[in-house]
């Protein structure tokens, strides 16, 4: 992400869905997104400029480095009010609500919270193709925990994606990681149904991928999508 520089690229704010989630959480009172994964933090600084409230934003991630380069590329240290939660998401989204452990950290918020029924949208942008079908499941369901059990509640992101579903194995992580394509990515959708006892609607669109990378495999392109809980 950094050295490609997708950072600048704020994918959120790109995304089709974006005036929908952003009307949505400017007038509820309520309504509070989690950005799983923000690294540097472009997007919620986006939300954040483009009026929402800094109290319907939480970002949950892995490595607070890449939180502390966005401060200080960003120079808001002590104005950005949008609390950041470090640690991993099959943890907060695990079937146990107890997610304190010891090595835990946060910033802005004291102790690591039970994040568990708390989100009206979760975007989870660029996360799921990095790993195999089983682990895309496991990473589903656990946001399914983390969203409020009731009709409209929403997860959206985008994803590498093939033409032809497929394992690809990544030569420079050296992780195996699965492609889908519309179709399957709907099916995937019917099988989390299926296993969690939940209904989805489910809008996918497949983009083109025109970035010259030395990754990848032919044919790749990208899925831009929404899931709305019925």
């Amino acid at each position: 992400m950094i050295t490609q520089l997708r950072f600048l690229r704020l994918s959120l704010s790109q995304h089709p869905s974006y005036d929908r989630i952003l009307s949505l959480l400017k007038s509820s009172g309520s309504a509070i997104l989690l950005d799983i994964g923000p690294g540097l933090g472009q997007d919620i600084r986006k939300l954040v400029y483009d009026g929402v409230s800094s109290t319907s934003i939480v970002g949950l991630e892995l490595d607070p480095g890449l939180l502390e380069l966005g401060f200080d590329l960003f120079r808001d240290r002590q104005t950005l009010n949008v609390p950041f939660v470090i640690g991993d998401l099959l943890v907060f989204g695990s079937k146990s609500t107890d997610t304190g452990h010891e090595d835990s950290d946060s910033l802005n918020i004291d102790k690591p919270p039970n994040l568990h029924n708390r989100f009206t949208i979760i975007n989870a942008a660029s996360l799921l193709h990095l790993f195999p079908l089983p682990t895309q499941h496991r990473l589903v369901q656990a946001m399914i925990r983390l969203l409020l059990p009731q009709p409209g509640s929403r997860i959206l992101g985008w994803q590498l994606g093939n033409p032809t579903p497929m394992d690809y194995f990544d030569t420079t992580n050296f992780t195996l990681q699965y492609r889908h394509n519309e179709d399957s990515f709907c099916e995937f959708w019917a099988e989390i149904g299926r296993d969690t006892g939940t209904k989805w609607r489910v809008e996918v669109c497949e983009m083109s991928w025109r970035e010259e990378t030395a990754f990848g495999e032919p044919g790749m392109w990208a899925l831009s999508w929404e899931v709305v809980r019925l």
